[in-house]
């Protein structure tokens, strides 16, 4: 084998190559180089696969949605985050921001109540899980450098109550619960572990939404530190008007927001509750379409979940009205038969803790949407019908498949008429055809003045659905299902007259799929939104991260 070579000679070669393998060093990634600089900047505050702290910080809602992040780090100050801006520039490492560790959440199928709020307290300090309310990797998570804000939990209430500056590591029921003491609520999320940061940047339904808009279009002013690392305090619509606009609905692509200030409202008792409908559901599906087309009353929310197991379906339907008395407004869905009800007048915060959709710590979960007009009977049969053709076929083809369901949430046009007013910019280029849809929408010039495009003159609902699984390798699989599902649901919509290929059917951040294209989620709004990225982002450090690119 080695010719004339004399064995001591071979064992003298090898031993020498050997010995020059092992002395050669070792190639660090960016994001390697990025976690050793950040352990220097900031003691005790970063952790490693491994750790508790670790395990907490990059776990999700959905394991679908998680990515092991080379380290985590949990900065106290804005100025941390500056220095971490500028060693993620200078070693050009993945990143993402996790806004928000969430609590522990209970099954809303349960319709477990709690008349008063120190159940949660009680959970909150017994062991609790780390979840995260986001519908892809890589938008809150990565394999690189991951920052946790769980030590912004700032809770300021202005002098003259009319605004609360929160930090972005809270979550709504801490919110809620310390706004309660005052007699007063902002527009946030509908389940209280969801966290402020997330759904504040996106678009942000609430059970509020009807009466006063989103989330984004509560927001007074934001505290951001900027990819250029430049930390923006009390950034308002009068102060930095594009920077404003941008972010009301463009995530995570012009920054780190610290803290966000929101406008307060009253808070009453509400007369609210869930509804669960198994078996025949068809009374339930009328009640549905009868309220989405007959409901003009600003205080009052319903949304009708259509569950799928195997092939078979039940209904679970959550009511809310501002104030203690509904008037009758919720009577038909009160009357279906055989329904087990628990609707009444309660405080608020008691209507939160009825619950959350939860999902076990090995499942893993995706949804999308789909836009409409309004809710016609033949729409709402039809969604229904693809929850049960769906669910059977991921119970009979995958290995995983649990659980298919379709969220019916009609919102008047009165929600879409609170973005703030702003300069609108020319119309984006015409967008192009997306596999995951009939085609992609183009709008007109303006659709508001937010990144994020909804106006009273075109106020598209969103259909979306879930799919829920447990082996991570039909990730894809369920994914692809999940953007085939939604496509029939809008092209049915488009069929029955009450949506549209191509006017203003806008897709919002946080029901969209990564595969989205960013011009099906801010249409005419994109042109503008580029110029004011390139402003704040010289070195293109927000590339670096993942979501929906501008």
């Amino acid at each position: 084998m080695f010719g004339s070579l004399s064995l001591g000679l071979v064992l003298s070669l090898l031993s020498s190559n050997v010995h020059a393998a092992a002395v050669l060093p070792r190639q660090e990634s960016p994001a390697q180089l990025a976690c050793a600089q950040v352990q220097t900047l900031i003691d005790g505050g970063v952790s490693f696969s491994g750790s508790p702290q670790y395990n907490y910080d990059v776990s999700h809602w959905s394991n679908a949605s998680s990515l092991p992040a080379t380290c985590t780090v949990e900065p106290s100050s804005a100025e941390q985050i500056q220095e971490l801006i500028g060693i993620i520039t200078s070693t050009r490492t993945p990143w993402a921001v996790r806004k928000t560790i969430l609590f522990t959440v209970f099954l809303l199928s349960n319709q477990r109540f709690f008349p008063s709020m120190h159940a949660w307290i009680l959970l909150r300090e017994s062991k609790v899980k780390g979840a995260g309310h986001c519908n892809n990797n890589n938008m809150s998570s990565t394999q690189g450098l991951l920052i946790s804000m769980s030590n912004f939990r700032d809770i300021s209430l202005s002098p003259d109550k009319s605004t609360v500056k929160l930090g972005m590591g809270l979550t709504w029921i801490e919110v809620y619960t310390a706004l309660a003491v005052d007699d007063l609520v902002v527009v946030g999320g509908r389940f209280g572990p969801v966290g402020v940061g997330g759904l504040s940047l996106s678009s942000g339904y609430s059970w509020y939404t009807n009466q006063y808009g989103f989330a984004t279009d509560n927001v007074v002013s934001y505290d951001i530190v900027l990819p250029n690392g430049n930390f923006t305090t009390g950034v308002t619509q009068e102060s930095n008007p594009d920077l404003f606009f941008a972010l009301q609905g463009g995530v995570n692509n012009f920054g780190i927001v610290t803290n966000i200030e929101l406008k307060t409202h009253p808070l009453n008792d509400v007369f609210a509750g869930v509804i669960s409908v198994s078996g025949n559901l068809t009374a339930a599906l009328q009640a549905t379409a009868n309220y989405a087309k007959k409901t003009r009353d600003t205080k009052a929310t319903a949304t009708s979940t259509i569950s799928g197991n195997n092939g078979t379906t039940s209904m679970t339907i959550q009511v809310f009205h501002d104030g203690p008395d509904a008037n009758g407004l919720f009577d038909e869905f009160l009357a279906i038969p055989g329904a087990t009800v628990d609707v009444q007048t309660r405080t608020y915060l008691q209507y939160l803790a009825l619950g959350d959709i939860s999902v076990e710590p090995t499942n893993r979960a995706t949804w999308y949407s789909a836009p409409t007009l309004s809710w016609p009977l033949e729409l709402i049969e039809f969604i229904h019908q693809q929850v049960i053709e769906y669910s059977s076929l991921i119970s009979t083809t995958s290995k995983s498949g649990i659980q298919v369901t379709g969220n019916i949430e009609p919102f008047l046009p009165s929600a879409y008429s609170h973005s703030p007013s702003s300069p609108s910019s020319p119309s984006s280029p015409s967008s192009p055809s997306s596999p995951s849809s009939p085609s992609s929408p183009s709008s007109p010039s303006s659709l508001g003045g937010s990144a994020w495009p909804h106006s009273s003159s075109t106020p598209f609902n969103t259909f979306n659905g879930l799919f829920m699984w447990t082996d991570p390798s039909e990730d894809s699989q369920m994914i692809s299902l999940t953007i085939e599902y939604h496509t029939k649901v809008w092209e049915k919509a488009i069929e029955v007259g009450v949506s549209t290929r191509s006017e203003g059917g806008l897709f919002p951040p946080n029901y969209s799929q990564s595969s989205t294209p960013v011009e099906m989620i801010y249409g005419p709004n994109l042109e503008r939104l580029h110029r004011i990225k390139a402003s704040v982002d010289p070195a293109d450090v927000i590339s670096l991260t993942g979501g929906f690119k501008i």
